[in-house]
């Protein structure tokens, strides 16, 4: 069988997360009950992953926030075992919560392919970002801090994707917005996988939990027997050499020309009621 190498996959432990920020790229707020997954569904996800996926060049856990979920080093330890089939393994946070000892010394274990990458919105929001950075650099551990407030916020800010309810571009003028999004060209897809199935990108996901784009193909079941492993891995291939999404019609992109917003603003519990009600995206920009 071939081998299937992919460039990056966020991996989503929980979408439960301690900020509700307006604009999120993971849509976390959007969820009544947001998912929550057991260590013992966790570690079969990992199972089924890397039997299709040969080799990850960069694997990140993803949120929600990470730092919520009480088997965090439990699944650091074991991603360990799979060290020999990816090159970069972390975690990505707000900077709100500290680390638990458990955490440090799994992560100290996983040895120099792993790091943590910090998300530092201000002291209003990331509360421990600095002394979280701090603590991992006492314990020998790799990580970045990202400065996403001021002047120079990181990227400029955030980029907004759209409602993606309604179809806004034509085949040919998705086509021409997927070659400059930097998800499928800059990025080679930041797949998302999230309960079991993974997507190119969070748009894909959310475009496909929506219902808005029919007969919705474009992502790979972990969990779907009726597959052979290499009937996966020719679905995986297939989505590197599409020329646009079917989720692109729908989506804003996130290209060198993207408008950016201001990053991390709260929602308030008005606001959060007309998203969780499906009344409307976001009262305003």
């Amino acid at each position: 069988m071939k081998e299937c190498v992919m460039y990056q996959t966020g991996f989503v432990l929980t979408m439960v997360c301690n900020l509700n920020c307006k604009l999120c790229s993971n849509y976390s707020p959007y969820y009544q009950k947001p998912p929550y997954y057991s260590m013992e569904y966790l570690r079969e996800e990992l199972r089924r992953y890397f039997s299709i996926v040969t080799h990850i060049k960069k694997l990140m856990v993803t949120g929600g926030e990470p730092f919520l979920h009480p088997d965090l080093a439990n699944f650091i330890t074991e991603v360990s075992k799979y060290q020999n089939q990816l090159d970069v393994f972390g975690v990505i946070t707000n900077g709100t919560r500290l680390p638990s000892e458990e955490f440090l010394k799994a992560a100290k274990d996983f040895g120099e392919k792993f790091h943590v990458l910090i998300d530092d919105y201000g002291p209003e929001l990331s509360v421990h970002a600095k002394e979280l950075a701090s603590i991992l650099k006492e314990y020998g551990i790799a990580y970045i801090l990202r400065t996403y407030y001021g002047e120079d916020a990181h990227c400029g800010g955030w980029v907004y994707f759209g409602d993606l309810k309604e179809k806004k571009w034509s085949e040919q003028e998705a086509e021409s917005l997927y070659s400059k999004c930097a998800y499928p060209q800059k990025y080679h897809f930041a797949f998302d996988l999230v309960d079991g199935a993974m997507y190119p990108c969070s748009a894909c996901r959310r475009c496909k939990e929506l219902g808005t784009a029919d007969n919705y193909e474009e992502y790979i079941d972990l969990f779907d027997d009726n597959l052979t492993i290499e009937q996966q891995r020719e679905k995986i291939e297939r989505i590197y050499q599409l020329k646009s999404l079917k989720a692109c019609a729908y989506c804003n992109g996130m290209t060198d020309d993207s408008p950016r917003f201001a990053t991390a603003q709260q929602l308030n519990m008005e606001e959060l009621n007309c998203i969780r009600s499906g009344a409307e995206q976001y009262a305003e920009l």
